[in-house]
């Protein structure tokens, strides 16, 4: 079967799937959320997040995006006639595919996102009641935004209350796990021994 000949809800079910699984996806947002919030990882856990920057970034798959990325950005200049070569940062690809995995979140129906979750690492003492877990996060998401943009609780009933704010939590438990996944304890002690043990490497000619 194709990708055409896969119903609506079959490529969403795909899409939510293998974009939540990825290990690009999940060691570019832990290593970002660790970055960003030293405090809470401490020291060692930033240094091990750092060490996990510097290989996601330069890593085969990154850089696809970032082609993918120039690529846009010098068909967008040439349309609008701008001059001169395109730059795309480590940063700009990290907030690219951050965007692109918070928005498959909110396509997946909690069931779905308590299984990733727990699949990323998550330790949950809890599962989605079997009431919430066909919501789908987007849908709540429209059903509570006003012509104005602004999200009206109000809106939604108690249960679709319920569920957005299960919604929220599985989120934090997600990222959470990612962040926990990207952080090497011993990267600092692995890197000093292995600067030793070089010194010792048969010299090679």
């Amino acid at each position: 079967m194709t990708k055409k000949e896969l119903s609506q809800e079959e490529q969403r079910v795909l899409n939510v799937k293998s974009t939540l699984e990825s290990k690009l996806f999940q060691t570019t947002l832990g290593t970002n959320l660790v970055q960003t919030n030293p405090f809470t990882y401490g020291e060692i856990g930033l240094k091990g997040a750092q060490e996990g920057y510097r290989k996601v970034t330069s890593s085969e798959d990154f850089q696809k995006e970032r082609e993918k990325l120039l690529d846009n950005k010098k068909r967008l200049m040439e349309q609008n006639g701008v001059y001169g070569e395109p730059s795309v940062s480590d940063a700009d690809i990290s907030l690219y595919l951050i965007q692109q995995l918070r928005e498959v979140m909110s396509l997946a129906k909690l069931g779905e996102l308590e299984e990733q979750a727990r699949s990323a690492g998550a330790r949950l003492d809890f599962e989605v009641p079997a009431g919430l877990r066909e919501y789908l996060p987007a849908e709540l998401f429209g059903k509570a935004m006003t012509p104005e943009g602004k999200m009206d609780l109000s809106k939604l009933n108690d249960e679709e209350k319920d569920a957005l704010g299960m919604y929220q939590i599985l989120v934090q438990a997600y990222e959470r796990a990612c962040s926990l996944k990207v952080i090497d304890y011993f990267s600092d002690v692995n890197s000093s021994g292995k600067q030793i043990v070089e010194r010792y490497a048969p010299a090679t000619e």
